[in-house]
């Protein structure tokens, strides 16, 4: 070999080690360059084909030490490093060479089964985006292709209560769909115990031996084209978080298992990089889910209601009832939460559960509000207020659309004489349409609205149009959040009727 490294030429950069890992195993001759265009890894077939050694080429340039016109160019995005954002990677470009030569079997192994060149580019795209799902389905079939195998599947496990799996066949091999190793949760449990020490191989074929304890369990996984298979866990920082199964269904499956093992491994520590961040994610909401189905069950919260007065003289006609939580969160996080987690209606069920439990304590006349979600209605969430005995009014909260009023007007219809209140009017995108949709007993102004009203022209102009409305409409007005006598005297002379806030009451248990 002529060409030699230059003294003073620095190392080149480090291939990704699962790039290392596919290339050391191929027959074809094949070489990695980094971004500035130096041989960073020279697999032992190009080595032989230009005459050197792998560690002779290391550090080259590629234009310097191999022929012109015999080698293709493909370029790769390798994956980051673990932790690092999508292009923050240093050398994140690198180009794979193949020889262009007819009778070298440059894209291919020696049984011809899968395409180097197609693989690795691949792995460039295993990047820690995506969906779980996704990205589980790629994941296997990279790892498939690469190690040259028939059929690979991994189970993820972002949660115990839950098992998400993804599997990849080739099309040339009869196992697509047959070889579903972690379909039994048992099964799957055993597996990663037999995977502790590391990658656990089975010898499917005929009369092969199996060990006693687990004959049931080898029973289990074959499947027809199935001669050997390889279970490896999937880990990152000491976390499980799935388990990789492959099978090869050539006469020397296990053998082709156990000479791909370097390989296999570096591609699940590969998965476990790229799916940390969703399976992160998937525990953190599971663990949200969890505490929030503990609040519901344990009724981990109470109930304080706040007067509602008639004006001018103060004298109470209603409570409403607000629901506070035994760790203290602002109660609209909670409740925006639990939507979030589709635990929204179990939540406020819970919610009214409490409440009406409580309201047993307040005085007989005054009814009795309380603020729900037009889904908690439509789910039938309110039907438990049915017997309560007590004048109950429906807040219908105006901080969600609403796709069906038809199915709210159903709802609501049923347990008749339930009142409507539109809560927060004047506050966000939906609060007439509610009001014309659903032709509400009441409507409550919303504090921004009613404060500094007595100083304020335009808002003093604002309530009084409402005013008009509701004399036009038949419903009452409930100002929300007064806090001095000032403005509830200018609301009272405005021809709002009723008034709640700190000037009357502060929520309180009763």
């Amino acid at each position: 070999m002529a060409a030699q490294r230059d003294q003073g030429m620095s190392a080149p950069a480090t291939p990704p080690a699962i790039l290392a890992a596919a290339l050391t195993i191929a027959d074809s001759p094949l070489i990695l360059c980094d971004p500035r265009g130096r041989i960073a890894l020279a697999n032992e077939a190009a080595a032989k084909l230009l005459g050197s050694s792998s560690g002779a080429l290391r550090g080259i340039p590629a234009h310097d030490a191999l022929p012109a016109g015999h080698w293709d160019a493909r370029t790769l995005r390798a994956p980051p490093p673990t932790g690092a954002a999508d292009g923050d990677a240093a050398g994140d470009t690198w180009q794979l060479l193949s020889t262009t030569d007819g009778g070298s079997a440059a894209d291919h192994d020696s049984d011809g089964e899968h395409d180097w060149s197609t693989m690795l580019a691949l792995l460039g795209r295993l990047r820690p985006t995506g969906s779980l799902a996704q990205m589980s389905q790629l994941i296997c079939e990279v790892i498939r292709t690469a190690a040259g195998l028939d059929s690979a599947a991994i189970a993820v496990r972002p949660t115990p209560r839950e098992v998400v799996s993804r599997s990849a066949s080739s099309r040339h091999v009869g196992v697509a769909g047959s070889w579903q190793p972690f379909a039994e949760p048992r099964h799957l449990e055993r597996l990663w115990q037999l995977a502790a020490d590391g990658p656990w191989l089975l010898d499917h074929r005929a009369g092969r031996p199996v060990p006693a304890a687990e004959t049931d369990l080898a029973s289990a996984l074959a499947a027809p084209g199935v001669t050997g298979s390889a279970y490896v866990r999937v880990a990152a920082a000491g976390r499980d978080l799935g388990l990789l199964g492959l099978a090869s269904g050539a006469a020397d499956g296990p053998e082709v298992l156990a000479s791909r093992l370097p390989l296999i491994e570096q591609m699940a520590q590969t998965a476990a990089d790229v799916l940390s961040p969703q399976t992160d994610r998937l525990t953190a909401s599971e663990a949200r889910r969890q505490a929030m189905i503990q609040i519901i069950d344990e009724r981990a919260l109470r109930t304080v209601f706040q007067p509602v007065v008639r004006l001018p003289d103060g004298e109470v006609c209603g409570y409403e009832a607000l629901s506070r939580f035994h760790d203290g969160t602002p109660p609209n996080e909670v409740i925006a939460e639990a939507h979030e987690l589709g635990l929204g209606v179990a939540l406020e069920e819970a919610c009214i559960d409490v409440a009406l439990e409580s309201a047993a304590r307040l005085p007989e006349g005054p009814f009795l509000s309380l603020n729900i979600a037009p889904e908690t209605v439509v789910a039938g969430g309110i039907d438990r207020m049915a017997p309560s005995g007590r004048s109950i009014v429906v807040e219908i909260t105006e901080h969600t659309d609403i796709p069906s009023y038809a199915e709210v007007r159903r709802a609501l219809r049923r347990i008749a004489p339930i009142q409507v209140a539109i809560d927060d009017a004047g506050a966000g995108f939906a609060s007439m349409r509610h009001v014309l949709e659903l032709s509400p007993h009441y409507l409550k102004l919303d504090m921004g609205l009613v404060r500094n009203v007595d100083s304020d022209p335009a808002r003093a102009a604002l309530v009084a149009g409402m005013c008009h409305f509701s004399r036009t409409t038949g419903t009452e007005l409930i100002a929300e959040g007064v806090e001095t006598e000032a403005e509830a005297e200018a609301l009272s002379k405005l021809g709002v009727g009723l008034a709640q806030g700190y000037l009357f009451g502060r929520p309180e248990p009763r």
